[in-house]
């Protein structure tokens, strides 16, 4: 109100505000030059895909913040457009969504530059991108062509065989027999349940970006209503974990674990090796009590969390 007051005009979005933002920066950079002060992301890259065309200057210029001494980046849309390439820029919205935004989740360890370089370097990737932006893709095709690109960015080395839960198993090995410490499970491929979840994210997300407004149900794209708000779907069928890997809780007792306020002995479980100070076998809640020989094949890796 007190905008429209002051002589400026003002639009009222009732769905993804950043596409109607670009929408409207793009309409007056047809008629006079014009610049987008804004921070987020979102709104670089659907400026970047849309802002084709014989345009005025387009800048986009993220908000200077008081307590950073560098000057921010001034993009003008038309000269990185120009430099990124047409195939990049029609496809920014595809390795956004995929590599994590504000919709959808990211693979832990995995930037954004890496999804580009695959991108650029892997002709398999890039032509996963097409069904994302399909609005009549199947979900059987979304699912494959999502698994596809998730396994190729941790080199499968057959993505037509290697099922992204067998890579996973393969990863899990492989950090064993190399690693100094314990395997944190983020550091893995996502199982394929979980991948599903995303990618129905990202093709959902693909499609408000692209089609705006768009009409497709979240519920069908990984999304569930709670509490009257969408919240993400993890997985869907198969629990990630049996339930008794699922209640494993680690304690730190610096004592023989025999007190009801060993964590593990208050909920009813056994310590493993992933406990901080008994690893399992020196302590009265374990049945193990055999100290491994450091000898014996069987010794420590170094790995603290039996969930994996």
């Amino acid at each position: 109100m007190h905008l429209s007051n002051a002589g400026c005009t003002v639009h009222h979005s009732t769905g993804d505000a950043d596409c109607l933002i670009v929408q409207k920066s793009i309409e007056s950079a047809q008629t006079k030059p014009t610049v987008l002060v804004a921070d987020d992301t979102d709104l670089l890259c659907l400026l970047l895909h849309h802002a084709h065309g014989s345009l005025k200057q387009l800048i986009f210029a993220p908000a200077p913040k008081s307590t950073s001494k560098k000057p921010p980046r001034i993009w003008d849309i038309q000269h990185a457009r120009s430099q990124i390439g047409a195939d990049l820029c029609k496809d920014i919205l595809f390795l956004h969504a995929l590599s994590g935004c504000d919709t959808t989740s990211r693979l832990y360890g995995i930037g954004k530059g890496k999804f580009v370089t695959k991108y650029l370097s892997d002709d398999a990737f890039k032509n996963a991108a097409a069904t994302f932006y399909d609005s009549a893709a199947s979900n059987e095709h979304i699912l494959l062509a999502g698994e596809n690109t998730v396994k190729l960015m941790y080199d499968a080395a057959n993505v037509t065989t290697t099922t992204l839960n067998k890579l996973r198993c393969q990863k899990f090995h492989l950090k064993v027999a190399t690693s100094s410490t314990y395997v944190q499970s983020k550091s893995l491929p996502p199982t394929t349940a979980a991948c599903n979840e995303h990618s129905l994210r990202v093709y959902l997300q693909v499609q408000e970006w692209k089609n705006h407004p768009c009409c497709l149900n979240p519920e069908e794209y990984g999304w569930k209503l709670q509490d009257n708000k969408y919240v993400p779907v993890f997985f869907r069928g198969i629990k990630p974990a049996p339930d008794q890997l699922l209640r494993i809780i680690r304690c730190t007792c610096k004592g023989d674990c025999s007190k009801a306020n060993c964590s593990c002995r208050f909920n009813g479980l056994e310590c493993t090796s992933a406990c901080k100070e008994c690893r399992g076998s020196t302590c009265l809640n374990s049945k193990h009590t055999e100290e491994i020989d450091d000898n014996e094949p069987g010794e420590d890796t170094g790995i603290e969390d039996p969930t994996l």
